[in-house]
């Protein structure tokens, strides 16, 4: 934004800038977002307790067990990979700050973003811009979407919790005399289906 400030406006220098602006104003609002949901985070862990507290047998629980480590398995690998992607990125030029050496470090940026013509080497400003854009957007990932991704896996154990329910209160009901209190009884079961789908809907 400087630069344009104090250069000629052109629509080559507008497209620069806001192909660079636009992603980090993008990620910045995002951010924001998710500050203002986790306001709610307390809420959503005394539902997530109430939820355990309310299971009924030990396939339920492991039902909701499976799906949350599921939710910590993809956060974990996703973290992992983007991690490891930015730490060999930018490692480098990291280490040449904090430590230098008599000699530049490799570094894998150099390779990505710089070609050479006529043994004149140039900078890629649209690559060099992508991958920056890129490395900041994942590590905003990181740190936005790692709950929302163990939640989401949550309330996909609750949806699974609801269907074990429904579908075991359809064959207990399927074995008993219709005269019998034991349709009030799975009528029961399937109250308790239904309020356990609209607290995830709630969620």
């Amino acid at each position: 934004i400087v630069s344009l400030s104090n250069s000629e406006i052109t629509l080559q220098s507008c497209v620069v800038t806001l192909s660079t602006t636009t992603p980090f104003l993008l990620f910045f609002l995002r951010y924001v977002n998710f500050i203002e949901i986790s306001s709610n985070l307390q809420f959503f862990i005394d539902q997530i307790c109430m939820e355990e507290s309310l299971l009924q047998d030990l396939v339920e629980t492991q039902i909701l067990t499976k799906f949350i480590e599921d939710g910590n398995q993809v956060f974990g690998t996703c973290s992992t990979g983007i991690i490891t992607f930015t730490s060999y990125l930018l490692g480098p030029i990291i280490l040449d700050l904090i430590i230098p050496l008599n000699e530049s470090r490799t570094r894998l940026l150099k390779y990505i973003t710089e070609f050479s013509h006529d043994r004149t080497v140039y900078l890629d400003i649209v690559t060099f811009n992508f991958v920056f854009v890129a490395t900041v957007g994942l590590l905003c990932i990181i740190c936005t979407e790692s709950l929302l991704t163990i939640f989401a896996h949550y309330l996909s154990g609750l949806f699974k919790i609801t269907s074990y329910r429904l579908r075991k209160a359809v064959i207990n009901l399927s074995k008993v005399n219709p005269l019998s209190q034991q349709v009030e009884l799975n009528s029961l079961d399937f109250r308790q289906a239904v309020d356990i789908h609209n607290r995830a809907i709630v969620l």
